[in-house]
């Protein structure tokens, strides 16, 4: 796996343009060196301020801060800054680093991975970084007797459900057992459901761990106001350097463009959520920085295939027929996204252009409609939250030129809006949707980070393939190329199975956003991560 970002400045927007970009499965934080307050020398000038409170803007509360139960941005966003991972993402590259793992080796058979920690790390609780704690953590995700196993960990059955078994050699070697070869295991460490909290948090609080968290991140929790604000510090013992920020505030502001306004009046330092519709507002301010970059987004409109009439392929098939997407990429995003023709992004190593199959052909889709017994159309219902997500910063305007185009073929559809996340959340989870709009945000490049999660029949229990997809053929692809080391077989496999599922069409294939942060002009030192994560340990203000 290889990938190079370039960042060139023009005018006020930092572009980031990378042939492996990634934005959602998101990862842990670290860094290297040795824990001081000071910057780079680069970095340090008169106007160079060590300290102060970065107040960072977005849509919604974080519902967890418990990594091994977390499921969305807002959750993720927050332990990527509280917490490490054996590994990291290196953040030029999509390629992996030692986080707390100074280094790692493989058996011959690779099904035994040894990691050597690094020495001396705490949690934020003064407790130590050990072994022991590495397997504490994958065991309560795995094990159901486990006594901080509080309920299935869906990401954690998703990423680590090949390990056997965690083994202690000594207070700072771990191995790692799998029942099988799992080529993705190196790019799943990284990811948020592998960081590794204080097991003396989770016994001392139970399942309430959830609103208490306790990593050894750059950052750790000071407060929590529901629906308000979460108040970070600086670890000041950091082992990968002293963060340059004395406090980093999470606040929620719901509203895009409200956000907007509280960060054009000072309010706010840093935002994401930026409707594509004010780009040309943020160029055209001096005092603001856009930093824009291509994103590994997937957007989608979800299919209940388990639901009549959605259960039959030509139905789905006639929908992603019936949608026009160049008209939607222009007016519902601005030009910021991509038209989707499967389920992977561009930057994946996986994708294919050349499996494009669904262009706009409204009378295609009314042939299939009536070769389906639905020649008049039918009426369904379309869920979605009025949130904005990475993938899709704009959900009623999404939804209502979804609605335009399907009346067009004679499908009526009716838009039901959730304000909250965890109430649509549970709506998709309860089967409650005929049709929803979801998406994924980031991931390495690699195609197991996406098909697998949201395509794969074991994943419907696990509630993440929520179209209640089921292709034996497809799992069997999955699962083969999972297994395989070769990435010019496993390329072959996924290219295959994404044949299938396009055919099978269990989406709506609609689009990839473009990965876009605003800054103050005073907010100095951030980068776009290679893996689109939100990174902050480098950032500094200026006065």
């Amino acid at each position: 796996m290889s990938g190079k970002s370039f960042a060139c400045k023009t005018g006020r927007v930092t572009i980031g343009i990378a042939a492996l970009v990634i934005s959602l499965i998101v990862g842990c934080t670290s860094g290297n060196g040795t824990p001081t307050p000071t910057l780079p020398a680069e970095m340090a000038t008169e106007e160079t301020h060590i300290g102060g409170t970065l107040r960072f803007g977005r849509s919604a509360d974080s519902p967890t801060l418990d990594p091994a139960y977390a499921t969305n941005e807002e959750s993720i966003k927050v332990i990527n800054v509280l917490y490490d991972c054996l590994l990291q993402f290196d953040p030029e590259t999509p390629e992996v680093k030692p986080g707390l793992a100074e280094r790692w080796d493989v058996s011959a058979d690779e099904l035994t991975w040894t990691f050597y920690l690094r020495e001396n790390v705490k949690f934020h609780d003064g407790t130590d970084v050990n072994a022991e704690a590495i397997k504490f953590n994958f065991d309560r995700m795995l094990d159901k007797e486990h006594p901080g196993y509080f309920g299935k960990s869906s990401f954690g059955k998703f990423l680590f459900g090949a390990i056997e078994e965690v083994k202690v050699i000594d207070s700072y070697t771990v191995q790692i057992v799998l029942s099988k070869k799992y080529a993705p295991l190196q790019y799943a460490l990284p990811v948020f459901a592998g960081s590794i909290a204080s097991p003396a948090a989770i016994q001392k609080y139970g399942e309430d761990f959830a609103q208490h968290p306790v990593g050894s991140g750059p950052f750790k929790l000071v407060s929590w106001t529901p629906d308000e604000e979460i108040v970070l510090e600086a670890n000041e013992d950091y082992w990968g350097g002293r963060p340059a920020i004395d406090r980093l505030v999470f606040v929620v502001v719901p509203d895009n463009r409200e956000r907007l306004a509280v960060l054009e009046q000072g309010d706010l330092d840093m935002m994401d959520g930026l409707e594509p519709a004010d780009i040309s507002t943020v160029m055209a301010d001096e005092s603001l920085v856009l930093y824009k970059k291509p994103g590994m987004s997937v957007g989608y409109m979800g299919l209940n295939t388990q639901m009549e009439p959605f259960s039959n392929p030509q139905v789905r098939q006639a929908i992603n027929f019936a949608l026009n997407k160049p008209r939607i990429i222009h007016e519902v995003f601005s030009d910021a996204a991509l038209e989707s023709i499967g389920p992977l992004p561009p930057g994946s190593w996986g994708y294919d252009a050349s499996l494009r199959q669904y262009d706009y052909d409204p009378a295609k889709a009314e042939t299939l409609l009536a070769e389906a017994g639905y020649p008049d159309g039918f009426e369904t219902t379309l869920f979605l939250s009025t949130i904005s997500r990475p993938y899709d910063p704009n959900p009623l305007g999404l939804a209502e030129a979804v609605q335009r185009d399907l009346a067009e073929v004679g499908i009526e559809v009716e838009i039901k809006a959730f304000d909250t996340w965890p109430e649509y959340n549970t709506a998709i989870d309860a089967d409650e949707a005929p049709m929803f709009l979801l998406g994924w945000s980031g991931g390495p490049p690699d195609p197991y980070f996406y098909l697998n999660p949201l395509l794969s029949t074991p994943m419907v229990a696990a509630n993440l393939n929520d179209a209640n997809y089921s292709n034996p053929q497809v799992d069997e692809l999955l699962t083969a190329a999972a297994e395989t080391m070769d990435r010019s077989v496993r390329r072959r496999l996924y290219v295959e199975a994404q044949r299938i599922i396009i055919d099978d069409a269990p989406w709506a294939f609609m689009n990839h956003m473009m990965y876009m942060v605003v800054t103050s002009s005073r907010v100095q030192g951030f980068k776009l991560h290679a893996t689109s994560l939100l990174k902050l340990g480098g950032v500094y203000l200026t006065e």
